[in-house]
């Protein structure tokens, strides 16, 4: 057990759950990424007063579908019923969503407090898009955030801002997604074509261009989610990897929205692993080629 409750280990190996661990009021994430933290909090925390969290998570209260909340609880195992016919009824007949595979080393997650945090995220971002209502590889996303942070107002800002920022309406509303993420994938092997002929030759060299781009479109639609592997890497490096996501590197162009995303993807197909993986401070960690 950790001298303050709700911190991470230091240890390489990734530390179980207990239940008596807890976000403390000044929790600042996993020990490595305690930088990160402060940064996301604080970027993260200026006041949105078009989209204000309060505002939604008290209406989604009132007014989110039920199956939303539902799915929500669900994929958070923190179903609570009081009537034993419906408790009976929902292990019959569970929602169509897997539970979320939250990362092992927060200890938050371990109970169902916790694990309530996320949801109070996702009951809010549903009620500012019921387009979307729950997506599992949004609530993903906020529940990493939330793991680094442990601010329910800053995930949730943070969510939004990237879900504006990049535009992510194409990949998670409409009929047209799948031909949104095609394109974005087309884009990345034109570049990785200039800027890693060597990654695009040896993918063409066996026409394998159409594995490229599902690969590409893979971690598009996850927003990067599923880059991190718990048995292969510790949590912070995958932290390293977000803070890009979130903050991204360079000038933002309002003409091509996803451009930065698409340049981290890129990276990350080239196996440009130096700059999450061996970085000293967070000013080291800068992508220098672009899409």
């Amino acid at each position: 057990m950790p001298a303050q409750p709700g911190r991470f280990s230091t240890s390489r190996r990734i530390q179980q759950w207990t239940s008596d661990q807890q976000i403390n009021p000044g929790w600042l994430g996993p020990r490595a990424s305690q930088p990160y933290s402060q940064i996301w909090v604080k970027h993260f925390s200026e006041p949105m007063p078009d989209v204000p969290y309060s505002h939604f998570l008290m209406q989604a209260h009132d007014s989110l579908d039920a199956d939303v909340i539902e799915k929500i609880d669900y994929a958070l195992d923190i179903v609570k019923v009081d009537d034993w016919r419906q408790e009976r009824k929902m292990r019959k007949n569970p929602p169509a969503v897997d539970k979320l595979p939250l990362p092992a080393s927060a200890p938050s997650f371990g109970n169902p407090t916790g694990r309530g945090k996320v949801a109070s995220v996702l009951r809010a971002f549903a009620c500012w898009k019921p387009e979307v209502g729950y997506h599992p590889d949004l609530s993903l996303l906020a529940a990493h955030i939330i793991a680094v942070t442990g601010n329910e107002k800053a995930t949730f800002q943070a969510l939004v801002t990237v879900y504006r920022k990049y535009h992510l309406e194409d990949y998670f509303q409409g009929d047209n997604t799948q031909e949104a993420l095609g394109q974005d994938a087309a884009k990345i092997w034109d570049a990785a074509r200039v800027n890693f002929p060597d990654l695009a030759y040896a993918f063409s060299r066996f026409n394998q261009t159409d594995l490229f781009e599902s690969t590409v479109d893979a971690l598009l639609s996850t927003l990067l989610t599923q880059t991190y592997r718990p048995a292969m890497q510790a949590f912070e490096y995958h932290v390293r990897l977000l803070h890009f996501f979130l903050l991204p590197a360079g000038e933002y162009d309002p003409e091509d929205p996803r451009a930065q995303l698409r340049r981290l993807v890129l990276h990350i197909m080239a196996r440009y692993s130096t700059a999450f993986l061996l970085p000293g401070c967070p000013g080291d960690l800068k992508l220098q080629t672009g899409v």
